[in-house]
């Protein structure tokens, strides 16, 4: 399943609000050996743009009428117009424009026409009911906002090239990135921040927690790199047998040469390899190391790194039996963990309680829609 076809479900879920967290910085990741492509952030921007694209880029946007009125929302017109161009981008995005194609994704996902159209005219409603709730409740996006934001987002580059080159691949300006992810990302976790006060995992729910992952925490490693572009293998060696040979600290090495501002101004560190998702080359490297080893250079996909395992944690002989027994950045990432599985629970069900309490109507499929292929039997 493609991050488009997450996008053809309209809850308020993972794939759109946590990737238009992540575009807002709220979720940036600091370290670079975390599983990620150019392709899959260009993805992930084009779907947290795909509920609100339309309303920048097809004339009037939602409110379009002039191909017919696909629902109402409050009273409000949804345009066929909207929708039809929402159904047109998802098609293009799986190289389904050809009709037959399209007939067949159909039938293999057990999807028709009027399912999918239903789909897309969800999203639109959920689009246009932050911005109600938002307008309901004084809530505002501040240009302080997105100017910290996009900091926060470029940060997570090594160099504005790269920054560029992945607004490119996704089809966007620093504009149009602007408009269509950051400031209704922003506006969503703003909606959700006011509507759904924040909770925190109880000390006994987090204790059960961890006991009950206790196997799984065994050998868990906490790591340092240093990271170098990939055309620094020689300089990676030449850091390294200076580390090794006693003529330079790896903390002073991660000042002078790591190119991962963020990790570099925590002395390196990226933390516990505990629901991180490093990637393979990385976590393959920190699996061979004890603690205080130094590995040798690392090649991944964000450049060459130098790992320090700074720690490496063993359940107590009796068991985990308090939260004094693990280390505290571990507890406080099952409780973050604990905290937010309840607040998005609690989203999802605000969302449906709000949805339920919209006058919504909508009208029948039109036969002449673009995506209304036939079937057959």
């Amino acid at each position: 399943m493609t991050n488009k076809q997450l996008a053809m479900d309209p809850t308020p879920k993972a794939p759109v609000a946590s990737i238009a967290k992540g575009a807002s910085g709220q979720a940036a990741d600091r370290n670079p050996g975390r599983t990620a492509s150019f392709a899959a952030l260009a993805l992930a921007f084009l779907l947290a743009s795909m509920l609100v694209f339309l309303g920048c880029s097809h004339g009037e946007g939602i409110n379009d009428t002039s191909e017919g009125t696909a629902a109402t929302l409050n009273g409000e017109a949804i345009g066929e117009k909207a929708v039809n161009a929402y159904i047109a981008d998802f098609r293009q995005s799986l190289n389904l424009e050809d009709d037959e194609a399209w007939a067949d994704w159909l039938q293999a996902s057990g999807r028709t026409p009027e399912s999918v159209r239903n789909d897309a005219i969800e999203a639109l409603i959920q689009t246009r009911l932050f911005e109600i709730y938002a307008a309901e409740h004084d809530i505002t996006v501040e240009q302080s906002d997105i100017d910290a934001a996009l900091a926060r987002a470029k940060s997570t580059y090594e160099n504005n090239a790269q920054w560029t080159a992945a607004l490119e691949e996704a089809g966007l300006t620093e504009e149009t990135y602007v408009e269509t992810v950051l400031r209704p990302g922003l506006l969503e976790q703003k909606v959700r921040e006011d509507a759904v006060p924040e909770t925190i995992g109880s000390d006994e729910a987090v204790l059960a927690s961890l006991q009950d992952a206790a196997g799984t925490l065994e050998g868990a490693k906490r790591s340092s790199h240093i990271l170098f572009s990939a055309q620094n293998e020689e300089e990676a060696e030449q850091v390294l047998a200076e580390i090794r040979a006693g003529s330079l600290t790896f903390e002073d090495a991660v000042g002078l040469y790591s190119t991962d501002a963020a990790s570099a101004s925590q002395g390196g560190d990226v933390g516990w390899d505990v629901g991180t998702g490093f990637v393979s080359e990385y976590q393959e490297a920190l699996d061979g190391l004890e603690k205080g080893d130094v590995s040798d250079p690392v090649a991944s996909t964000y450049g060459i790194h130098l790992i320090l395992c700074t720690d490496v944690y063993e359940v107590p002989a009796g068991g985990i039996e308090s939260l004094d027994d693990v280390p505290a950045e571990i507890v406080a990432l099952f409780r973050q963990s604990l905290s937010q599985a309840s607040d998005d629970q609690a989203y999802y069900q605000w969302y449906r309680d709000y949805r339920n309490g919209a006058e919504v109507e909508i009208n029948p499929l039109p036969e002449k829609a673009p995506y209304n292929v036939s079937l057959g039997d």
